[in-house]
């Protein structure tokens, strides 16, 4: 594997009782019918914040996304040991 595996690869597990980190890929879809169709694929470490933020509710969504709204988080994908892979 490449150095950046290997060092993922062979870092420490997590403390007992700690939770190991979260990360994932998501998919963001609009729900409004005049963009059927449309998405957005992003990466993040807490999905339901991200969801707030792509919907306005918290700041700091993807700009892309502002067109979208109302959208919903309809995919996710985790199980990353890092956010580099």
């Amino acid at each position: 594997p490449s150095q950046r595996a290997a060092a993922v690869m062979s870092a420490p597990p997590p403390p007992p009782g700690a939770h190991p980190p979260f990360f994932a890929c998501y998919l963001v879809v609009s729900l409004d019918p005049r963009r059927a169709g449309k998405s957005y694929v992003g990466f993040t470490a807490n999905p339901p914040r991200r969801l707030a933020q792509h919907n306005g509710a918290l700041a700091n969504g993807a700009k892309y996304t502002s067109s979208l709204r109302p959208c919903d988080m309809i995919f996710i994908v985790s199980g990353f040991t890092s956010k580099v892979q």
